[in-house]
C-alpha cells in the first residue's frame, strides 16, 4: 500500500497533493472570484444601508 501511495503522481515528494494542469488553477481562480463577488456585494450592502437609513 505504501509502495502506491508514494508512486502516485499527484502528490509531490513532501507527500502534499499538488494541483494538476488548467482545471486546479480554473478552480482556484473562479474561487478568488466569487470571495471578490462576495466581499463586494457585503460593502455594497453595508453602504447601502448606511445611504437609506
Amino acid at each position: 500500500m505504501d509502495q502506491i501511495s508514494n508512486s502516485d503522481p499527484r502528490k509531490t515528494s513532501t507527500g502534499t497533493e499538488k494541483p494538476l494542469g488548467k482545471g486546479a488553477t480554473r478552480s482556484v481562480l473562479l474561487w478568488w472570484i466569487a470571495l471578490l463577488i462576495a466581499l463586494f456585494a457585503i460593502l455594497g450592502m453595508h453602504t447601502f444601508m448606511n445611504t437609506t437609513y
